[in-house]
């Protein structure tokens, strides 16, 4: 059983896995910074999040906050329009949803979910920036994935999807 951490306490954990009791959820974290992506709405390379690998697996943007620590961290998962995909389910996630975030160490630290903000347009460079910047005030950790609408002339969905969660506190 991981110890939880009392957010703020420990400078937050370096995340190795994520769980969504909701969701049935449970998955490996690996740490990437930001990479220059090729924008498939926008036709141009532009400073991105790093993407897991796997469908299955998640990523902890490294260039910002850690979970816990003062600031909001930031997760990032696929979907997959009829197949397998991490964060297929979490525009279903419904204020006070229970998110953990584990370090290799068994430290743990728990959110509450508080909104969940879909239709974040792809073709909107800043979009997903605004989105990030004007999250709930106490704001502990962001979840990122795809959504919307699925463009196959461009071979991915059209819009992302942010859950937004605050640190249980206590």
């Amino acid at each position: 059983m991981p110890s939880v951490v009392p957010p703020s306490s420990t400078g937050g954990v370096v995340p190795a896995t994520i769980a969504i009791p909701s969701l049935q959820v449970s998955a490996r974290v690996e740490p990437k910074g930001t990479v220059m992506e090729y924008a498939k709405f926008l036709g141009r390379d532009v400073p991105s999040f790093g993407v897991p690998t796997d469908m299955m697996d998640t990523t902890w943007w490294s260039d910002g906050p850690r979970p816990g620590s003062d600031g909001m961290a930031v997760i990032l998962g696929h979907t997959q329009v009829g197949g397998p995909g991490v964060f297929n389910d979490i525009s279903r996630m419904r204020n006070g949803d229970t998110i953990v975030v584990t370090a290799a160490s068994g430290e743990a630290v728990e959110f509450s979910v508080t909104r969940v903000v879909a239709d974040i347009p792809k073709s909107d460079p800043s979009a997903l920036n605004k989105a990030l910047t004007s999250a709930p005030k106490g704001s502990g950790i962001a979840l990122v994935t795809c959504g919307g609408r699925f463009d196959s002339a461009v071979d991915a969905s059209v819009d992302n999807i942010v859950v937004f969660a605050e640190p249980r506190r206590g």
